[in-house]
């Protein structure tokens, strides 16, 4: 898991220097793309605080965390004309960002739930 997860953190540093980096060639257009991306990613970082609130059950955390994030989504997707904003595309966009968001949520999820069952079994044999 560790290994995935340095894995997973370098791809996002890449990303991150890239865009800004591309940020000082390309036109506007392209700038506002890479904006709003990062302004997307961040909104779902953010949100994704909502796991710290230990009373809320994981269901509520998830559907506050992906209504935030569909919230964000829309938003700069329309302020940064990502596509147009018909029916059937919006439609189309919700289904491909909810499955990108469940199988992500999905990832973490595992890996969360392997970490705590690794945790209590170091536990219960020190309890022995």
């Amino acid at each position: 898991m560790k290994t995935i997860k340095s894995g997973i953190t370098g791809i996002l540093l890449a990303n991150t220097v890239f865009n800004l980096m591309a940020m000082a060639f390309v036109d506007e257009t392209i700038r506002q793309y890479i904006i709003g991306a990062m302004l997307l990613g961040l909104a779902i970082g953010l949100a994704a605080t909502v796991y710290r609130i230990e009373k809320l059950p994981i269901l509520a955390k998830m559907i506050i965390h992906l209504s935030v994030s569909y919230i964000a989504f829309l938003t700069v997707a329309y302020q940064g004309h990502w596509f147009p904003f018909q029916m059937d595309i919006i439609v189309s966009g919700t289904i491909l960002f909810m499955a990108i968001f469940f199988i992500i949520w999905l990832v973490f999820y595992t890996i969360e739930k392997k970490n705590v069952t690794q945790i209590n079994k170091r536990l219960a044999e020190k309890k022995k």
